[in-house]
């Protein structure tokens, strides 16, 4: 399992964010600054890393589940020391 890209970590975090609600690809897309084949490369990098999450035409992309061990991506956004457990 590799590591996640600054993008990959910010999509990753808006699936989360809402979770049980779709995202739509067009505002990743703009959000991020990318086409939205980019967004879906970067869905599929996150579905490789065992991240399980259901895409429908017009719709957008939802996360239903991640992968079944603790990685990085999972445990760096809340941490809240300073230096302790940082990468």
């Amino acid at each position: 399992m590799g590591f996640l890209r600054n993008t990959q970590l910010e999509i990753l975090r808006i699936l989360r964010e809402n979770e049980g609600i779709f995202v739509s690809g067009a505002a990743l897309a703009e959000r991020f600054a990318i086409s939205r084949p980019g967004v879906w490369k970067h869905i599929q990098k996150l579905k490789e890393m065992g991240y399980d999450i259901v895409s429908l035409s017009r719709r957008g992309y939802k996360l239903i589940g991640s992968p079944d061990s603790l990685t990085l991506e999972q445990i760096v956004p809340d941490l809240t020391t300073r230096w302790l457990g940082h990468a």
